[in-house]
């Protein structure tokens, strides 16, 4: 613990990361100002701006892991938050106008190289032992910034005007590029001295194989994206139908709305903590079982929450799994990446992390787009999340029963450089 802690180059990714979080939230904010109070744009307007953030990362996920693993890390990082800048600048003057979309898109494509790059360095600045402490540590500070962020920018944009606002965005821009430049030199694993590495105990042609026939050959490689598919879509469908639950079922306010938000933000941030701190090693694999077990309280709350006639103890329901389904969520975020990093052969860990990219944004834009059609026309609310929470645990029961007790069999990953961990 104390040597993730002690490790400066993990600290400023963090921070780096954080810093663009931040001044990402108050450029959101400042465009829903402009476009939907000061201009009264419409549902199709704000659809829009969610799809040009979203859409893009299906192509450039892929694409973004590819540069991740044929080009120098810490150089990707630093261009992709200088030019992630200049759609913001932009946006400045051409918020107003269908500029607007497609400089969301250049955002989002610039954007889209620093997670590829980030997992890809991950096992080279920490040892194998100390990545589930090290990613719940980015979870950790990833928690905190989604907490506070909203209400930073709303506060800045209320104080400044939004069009002010997002020079605030482009300073965090600047700054995290400068923050990325303390890093030591991030270099790609050089594939020749992988195949070498793995000479000893696998065929060269393997270490010469594609993401795809990684992933055809890999069971545990695929069981990890498609949970973490049926994850997202789970949790975005929770987005898409918690406030009409809210409404509906517990006949509340806004106000208990966002106090259920926070609950599972404060379980996510407790599971990840929890990790940092325990001191024996744990198999991923029983995280990622348990935690879908757990997450599967967040639909069975508001199926328990539908069948009971007391408003006051439905919404103790509620609040009880929505924190219960974040502790879930925690450790799934955490061990998803870990998992990541302990199966791909490391010089495909970047494309694989932009593909993840790409699936988490697949996951999105589905559960956004279908589960309208399907909440009421074919399902009643009670029972999508009747369907939903037995999925989740028949899932749960597989990973633990046939992948809980297995370790992840990684190939052979050159050591750990930087700081030491």
């Amino acid at each position: 613990m104390s040597l993730i802690l002690r490790n400066r180059t993990l600290w400023a990714l963090a921070l780096a990361e954080s810093v663009t979080a931040i001044g990402n939230w108050i450029t959101m904010m400042a465009l829903v100002g402009i476009v939907m109070f000061e201009g009264q744009g419409s549902v199709g307007e704000s659809s829009g701006i969610m799809l040009a953030g979203l859409a893009p990362l299906l192509l450039a996920g892929p694409a973004a892991g590819r540069l991740a693993d044929r080009f120098e890390r810490k150089k990707l990082m630093i261009a992709s938050q200088l030019l992630t800048a200049l759609p913001v600048i932009g946006l400045i003057f051409l918020a107003n106008t269908p500029w607007l979309y497609l400089l969301l898109v250049l955002h989002t494509l610039f954007a889209a190289v620093m997670l590829p790059a980030r997992q890809a360095v991950m096992p080279q600045l920490v040892a194998r032992e100390n990545l589930t402490r090290a990613n719940a540590l980015f979870q950790q500070i990833s928690g905190f910034v989604k907490t506070g962020a909203p209400m930073i920018g709303g506060a800045v944009v209320a104080w400044l005007g939004p069009t002010q606002a997002m020079l605030f965005d482009v300073i965090t821009f600047g700054l995290a590029a400068l923050i990325l430049l303390q890093l030591p030199s991030l270099p790609p694993v050089d594939e020749e001295s992988e195949e070498e590495a793995s000479s000893h105990d696998q065929p060269a042609a393997r270490s010469r194989a594609t993401v795809w026939t990684v992933l055809w050959e890999k069971q545990e490689l695929r069981t990890l994206f498609i949970i973490i598919f049926f994850t997202i879509l789970v949790i975005m469908g929770f987005d898409v139908l918690s406030s009409i639950v809210v409404r509906d079922i517990l006949q509340a306010s806004e106000r208990f709305f966002g106090l259920t938000i926070g609950l599972v933000g404060l379980g996510s941030v407790l599971a990840g903590l929890w990790m940092m701190m325990r001191k024996s090693q744990i198999n991923p694999w029983f995280d990622v079982g348990a935690g879908l077990f757990l997450l599967a309280a967040l639909p069975l709350g508001i199926v328990a929450a539908a069948l009971i006639p007391s408003v006051n103890q439905a919404r103790w329901v509620i609040g009880a799994s929505a924190f219960i389904g974040g502790l879930g969520d925690g450790l799934l975020i955490v061990q998803v990446f870990t998992l990541l990093q302990l199966l791909s052969p490391a010089r495909l860990l970047g494309r694989l992390s932009g593909l993840l990219q790409s699936v988490l944004a697949a996951g999105q834009l589905i559960a956004i787009v279908a589960t309208p059609f399907i909440v009421p026309r074919l399902l009643s609310l009670r029972d999508f999340f009747a369907v939903i929470t037995v999925l989740l645990m028949l899932l749960a029961l597989y990973t633990l029963t046939a992948l809980g007790r297995q370790k992840p069999t990684p190939p052979q990953d050159p050591a750990p450089q930087g700081s030491p961990a």
